[in-house]
């Protein structure tokens, strides 16, 4: 969860390749729904950086081991302007920085 805040909502502090790859990531996830080869092959080839075997590398290892790395190199690198907004009650991530309701247990904080 600490992978998908820092790239939803802390996107600034990606590096530039970071960025490409979260891009080229949703990119080839979103040419998958598709389900028609050939706009799905342009997609890819548009936006997924196919070829590029710097993400290809990246993404083949999973986009969750990507996530965690930049999570770790963000926070080891970020940690004052990086906001984790935990449960008051289980300490869980919420799902954003301004929530004040737990998905996890349902506490709610308002």
């Amino acid at each position: 969860m600490i992978g998908y805040t820092v790239i939803r909502y802390h996107s600034q502090l990606l590096t530039e390749f970071e960025s490409t790859v979260c891009n080229a990531f949703l990119a080839r996830r979103k040419a998958e729904a598709y389900r028609k080869p050939e706009i799905e092959r342009r997609a890819r080839e548009r936006w997924g950086n196919l070829g590029d075997g710097g993400i290809d590398a990246v993404l083949e290892r999973g986009y969750d081991e990507f996530r965690r790395s930049v999570a770790k190199r963000v926070m080891g690198e970020h940690r004052g302007p990086v906001i984790l907004n935990r449960c008051q009650q289980c300490s869980r991530i919420v799902q954003t920085p301004k929530a004040k309701q737990c998905f996890w247990c349902h506490h709610d904080w308002h």
